[in-house]
């Protein structure tokens, strides 16, 4: 399953991953190309500010990737910063629904597939 810049400019961004969760088979990817909020403290501050100006344009800037994946089957599998200012994310996360077993890492936040 792919989705490209459609997580933080839906109203419900729960049902959204919960949709692409369904519809892809246990053990299979869920792609996503997308803002998540940066790291950085600084930017992230300024991500926080213009949220709410960005909201009436019809995305978010301070939505978190551990928030969206939080509750969910997925498993970040891989994850790197894809444009030349480095905001957006490309995530692939493998759908451990069925509970499928996985040997897992914890690092910087993200639970991720053992390599």
């Amino acid at each position: 399953v792919m989705a490209a810049y459609v997580v933080t400019a839906v109203p419900d961004y729960r049902k959204v991953v919960n949709e692409m969760i369904r519809v892809c088979k246990p053990g299979g990817r869920i792609v996503m190309l997308n803002h998540f909020s940066n790291g950085n403290k600084v930017i992230a501050a300024v991500e926080k500010l213009i949220s709410p100006l960005c909201k009436h344009i019809g995305f978010r800037t301070d939505l978190a990737l551990n928030t969206v994946l939080e509750g969910t089957s997925l498993l970040v599998a891989s994850k790197k910063k894809v444009n030349p200012l480095r905001f957006w994310h490309l995530v692939e996360c493998v759908n451990k629904k069925n509970g499928q077993e996985h040997e897992m890492v914890y690092a910087n936040g993200y639970a991720s597939l053992q390599a």
